[in-house]
Order: C-alpha cells, then sequence, then structure tokens
C-alpha cells in the first residue's frame, strides 16, 4: 500500500474522551468555504458508515478491524467492538465512540487515541483524502 500521504494542510485533528468512549474532532479553519467543510463532514460520516460494517450485525459479521479501519490498518491497537456515530460541529465534523461493552472503554479509548495521533502526524491518510 506505500507510505500515507502527508497531514492534509488545513485539518486540526482533537482527541478526548467521554464516559464510555471517545471523541475525535476533525475541524478546518473558519475561514474555510461551506464546500470545504461539507467534504470533510461527508468524508467522516463516511468513515463512520465503515466502522459500523465491521461492527456485529454488520455486513463485514464483526470481523475484528483497526481503529482507521481500511484507511489506517498497521501499527494501532485492535478497535474493540464499538458504536460510532459522525456528527457535524462548527467547522466541521466529530466521530463519537461507545465501546459496546463497558469493560472495553478503556480499550475503545487507547485504540482512537492511536489512530487520531496517526492521523495528525501523516502516518496514516485522513478518511478519504486523495
Amino acid at each position: 500500500m506505500g507510505m500515507a500521504p502527508a497531514r492534509e494542510q488545513g485539518v486540526d485533528i482533537a482527541f478526548d474522551t467521554t464516559s464510555d468512549g471517545a471523541v475525535v474532532r476533525f475541524t478546518v479553519t473558519p475561514e474555510a468555504t461551506p464546500d470545504r467543510i461539507a467534504s470533510l463532514r461527508k468524508r467522516i460520516r463516511g468513515w463512520a458508515t465503515r466502522h459500523q460494517r465491521f461492527e456485529p450485525g454488520g455486513d463485514q459479521g464483526g470481523e475484528p478491524i483497526t481503529a482507521g479501519g481500511d484507511e489506517c490498518t498497521n501499527g494501532g491497537p485492535a478497535m474493540p467492538s464499538s458504536r460510532v456515530v459522525a456528527q457535524d460541529i462548527p467547522s466541521g465534523a466529530e466521530l463519537r465512540f461507545t465501546a459496546s461493552d463497558r469493560r472495553q472503554t478503556t480499550a475503545v479509548r487507547d485504540a482512537v487515541k492511536n489512530y487520531a495521533a496517526r492521523v495528525e502526524t501523516g502516518e496514516c491518510r485522513l478518511i478519504g483524502q486523495p
């Protein structure tokens, strides 16, 4: 697959924990065009949809994936079963991860934090990045 492209210019990535998982926020500068914000939001929603395909009951039958799915499959901790929801926020979108089993909350946080850090450094490409 080759090396991942450098981090996308102008997209800020922030990780935070929640009571039952984690959240990753993807934002662009407030001066970004509405088309750029819409494009980022669409890519984040697509990532959430792909993630859900690998969960139990999804069309991939609960196969284990790493945080980042097909965008970043090597070097990260395996993602425990979790639900992910994409939500629009000012100037971008966020992915909210909730552990399916509360006993796995810390593992979900660790996997998501690793993914966010790898996207931030450019090791993994951002969703849909050319």
